[in-house]
This record gives structure tokens, C-alpha cells and sequence, in this order.
């Protein structure tokens, strides 16, 4: 059986729902992160990658991990960043 590539990200979006749901982040950021390589026009997939790894992030911050809350804030920052320069035109 062979899916499309959209099928595909379809899926890795729904199980890091599932590992959001379940406060899962980690497991739900690497989900997403695949679903976003794969499919990057998606704007759910962006959208929960992207608030994912705020929400890590936050988590991290507030429990003085600062290393890997940055990580995570410019992780995010650089999706951000290609989102908007995939917007603009020349």
C-alpha cells in the first residue's frame, strides 16, 4: 500500500496530537518536525510544531533549564522566520 506524501504528514500530525494530548511534547515536537519537512504548506502542522515548542519551551524556562528552553524559543523562531519570508514576494 502506498500512501502519498500528504497521507504521510496527515498522519504524523495526528499522532503528535495524540502525544500533545498526552503532554508529550517531546515525542509530539518529532512528529510534528517530520510532518512539517514533509508537508511545510500545511498551516495546522506548522501551527501546532510551532506551539509545541513554545509550550516545551515554557516548561523548560519555568523550570530554570535554560539551555534547552532557548533551544526550543529559537527553534521556533527560525519556522517563524521561514514562514515569513515564504510570504513574501518579489
Amino acid at each position: 500500500l502506498i500512501h502519498s506524501e500528504n497521507d504521510v504528514a496527515t498522519a504524523l500530525y495526528r499522532e503528535g496530537l495524540k502525544k500533545y494530548i498526552l503532554e508529550d511534547y517531546t515525542g509530539a515536537i518529532k512528529d510534528f518536525d517530520t510532518a512539517y519537512r514533509i508537508n511545510p504548506e500545511d498551516t495546522k502542522i506548522r501551527k501546532m510544531y510551532i506551539n509545541t515548542l513554545i509550550k516545551l519551551g515554557n516548561i523548560e524556562y519555568e523550570n530554570n533549564n535554560l539551555n534547552p528552553g532557548h533551544r526550543l524559543y529559537h527553534q521556533q523562531s527560525t519556522h517563524l522566520q521561514r514562514k515569513n519570508a515564504s510570504r513574501q514576494t518579489y
